[in-house]
């Protein structure tokens, strides 16, 4: 219970409902711009949500302090705020107030208030005319069992997707989240990388993709140690030199950027190979280690291949600045042609949506099932 004695302790009540009221109707905060007209216009807009909240509680007292709490807010936020400190506050429930989405974001960046009315946005496209924001009940309970992840995999998914919470989203983020995800979560979240790259300026698109990733890390389950199955399509002679036990490894090269698609993977998990032309069941081969990222020095590749194969690996190579390295112990290639589809039923496991980058194989026990169904296929040893 509040003792008020006094205009001071009055003004310092009604400032803390004023900073209650701000804070239920949705006012959201963003780092400004490190510019000089844009550190006016955040005091300015700050000037007149004060004002706005105190005009309809203003209480007459014979004996009023010369400087009321806001006043004095406002005062030292003039004086003492830096370019890199100013907040921008802007209130939902007020047309006047309003700032569309072009030019001011939310603590979250998911906050309602962004999206006021269609007149006043003028960043959707076609593409993304109803906007909405994160996954839905449904697709979160269906999603909290993918299997994809590993623990040290989802532990840095989640740690960066909130790291970004505070922050504006932008289309570098989603990138860097895509990129320690296991390959093909894109196709699973509905994510449109192409998108992306030419709707850059589509802020509720990139406030919708940012909190699918965040309602996908927070639902899945760290996995208790549970080995993965995965899947690759690669070019026919690649594939060949696989199954035949000549090449007991695979790489990726990284050009533009880094690629990262082995993230996750370790010792133990079951890597499968299907030709490129026809998704056929070339070998299934165990991971001896975990992956090595970012090799620069070929020759650690050109000793394990055949030399009619070096003029190909240089094809496969020219204009990356690295590759990732992963190696195998085994190889089991199947005595029998068997699809890659037929594969995946046979293993209960859930079927792939698409068949780029790496698939992860989700199911139960598909592990342990993939195991059982190759273990009397001829094998070849490292």
């Amino acid at each position: 219970m509040y003792h008020i004695h006094g205009p001071w302790r009055c003004e310092e009540q009604r400032a803390e409902d004023d900073l209650k009221s701000m804070r239920a109707a949705g006012i959201a905060a963003e780092m400004a711009s490190k510019t000089e007209g844009h550190r006016q216009a955040a005091l300015d807009a700050m000037k007149r949500i004060g004002e706005q909240l105190q005009a309809p509680a203003a209480i007459n007292h014979s004996v009023r302090a010369e400087e009321t709490p806001t006043q004095a807010f406002l005062r030292a936020s003039e004086r003492d705020l830096k370019v890199e400190d100013i907040v921008v506050m802007a209130r939902s429930t007020h047309s006047s107030t309003y700032y569309k989405s072009s030019s001011i974001g939310s603590v979250d960046a998911d906050e309602p208030w962004q999206i006021d009315s269609d007149e006043d946005h003028d960043v959707i496209n076609p593409a993304h005319d109803k906007p909405t924001f994160g996954l839905n009940r449904d697709t979160v309970r269906r999603l909290s069992t993918f299997k994809g992840f590993s623990a040290e995999g989802l532990i840095e998914c989640k740690k960066l997707s909130q790291s970004f919470v505070l922050k504006r989203a932008s289309v570098e983020q989603i990138q860097q989240l895509l990129q320690i995800m296991p390959a093909g979560c894109d196709a699973v979240l509905d994510i449109d990388t192409e998108l992306l790259k030419t709707n850059k300026d589509n802020y509720i698109m990139l406030v919708d993709y940012r909190r699918r990733i965040y309602d996908f890390v927070s639902c899945v389950q760290i996995p208790r140690g549970k080995k993965q199955v995965v899947l690759k399509v690669i070019d026919d002679i690649w594939a060949k030199e696989v199954a035949a036990g000549e090449k007991f490894f695979e790489c990726i090269a990284n050009r533009k950027i880094r690629s990262n698609e082995f993230k996750g993977l370790t010792s133990g998990d079951l890597f499968i190979v299907a030709v490129k032309s026809t998704l056929r069941i070339a070998a299934v081969c165990e991971i001896a280690a975990p992956p090595s990222t970012e090799i620069e020095d070929d020759r650690v590749l050109r000793s394990r291949l055949l030399p009619e194969l070096h003029k190909k690996l240089n094809e496969y190579l020219e204009g990356a600045i690295s590759f990732d390295l992963l190696w195998f112990r085994k190889a089991h290639h199947p005595s029998r042609t068997i699809g890659a589809r037929e594969l995946i039923n046979r293993i209960e496991a859930d079927m792939p949506r698409q068949w780029q980058s790496i698939v992860h194989i989700s199911g139960d026990n598909v592990h342990a099932r993939l195991l059982a169904l190759v273990k009397d296929w001829p094998c070849h040893h490292k």
